[in-house]
């Protein structure tokens, strides 16, 4: 009888030790991993000289259309890390085009002479997924001058805002690459006249938006 009460008692405490948290110390299956936060970036600061192709828009009117032909622009952002995924942004573009004056279609369109238009926007950009290469949508609001180069107009401030996305991926710890698209939204009354001088305006025009797109890229700089 002792022997089979020792035998129960070993039978016993084996099946303790089985069950307790002391013999799970000795599993081989590696404990999973804690749960973290999105790391934050390297840097604070970033900013990213831009360049790329601006698309025109125009005015419309009884007398014909003024268009803004598209051409090359070029630029700066500054932006500041707000959150792990999230900046605030301040840019500033410029492009050099022209304005065109189309008569209603009863003849070939007049070159008015050069016109820069400048954009001031600040608002900011969130990443839409994780990964080496990032996604993220953008917004601002600014200020849009239209500034031809003819002295006889005088140039344009509208308010001004922009939707767009874009792709940014690291090339080192300070180092990364940018491209991004946007659709620009300029302001106007519902009618008016743009562009007036001395010698009259340019155009009496109806809407209530000019409307521009941009494709740029640069090397964003962190510090």
């Amino acid at each position: 009888m002792r022997r089979g009460g020792i035998r129960i008692a070993f039978l016993l405490l084996f099946l303790g030790l089985g069950s307790s948290p002391a013999w799970a110390q000795w599993s081989t299956d590696p404990p999973p991993p804690p749960a973290q936060d999105p790391p934050p970036p390297p840097n604070r600061f970033e900013i990213t000289p831009i360049a790329g192709y601006q698309f025109g828009g125009g005015f419309s009117g009884e007398e014909g259309e003024v268009n803004i032909p598209a051409g090359f622009m070029y630029g700066v952002a500054l932006d500041v890390w707000v959150r792990p995924e999230a900046q605030a942004e301040f840019m500033y573009t410029r492009q050099e085009t022209s304005l065109e004056f189309d008569p209603a279609g009863v003849a070939p369109a007049i070159d008015l002479g050069d016109l820069t238009i400048h954009e001031f926007q600040i608002g900011g950009n969130t990443d839409l997924g994780a990964g080496r290469i990032r996604p993220y949508a953008l917004g601002t609001l600014g200020i849009t001058w239209f500034d031809p180069a003819n002295n006889d107009y005088d140039g344009e401030s509208r308010f001004s805002s922009t939707l767009g996305a874009g792709i940014r991926a690291p090339v080192n710890g300070h180092i990364g690459l940018r491209v991004e698209g946007r659709w620009i939204i300029n302001f106007f009354n519902s009618s008016g006249s743009v562009f007036c001088g001395s010698g009259g305006c340019l155009v009496n025009f109806s809407g209530d938006f000019v409307s521009q797109g941009a494709l740029s890229g640069g090397l964003s700089i962190g510090f």
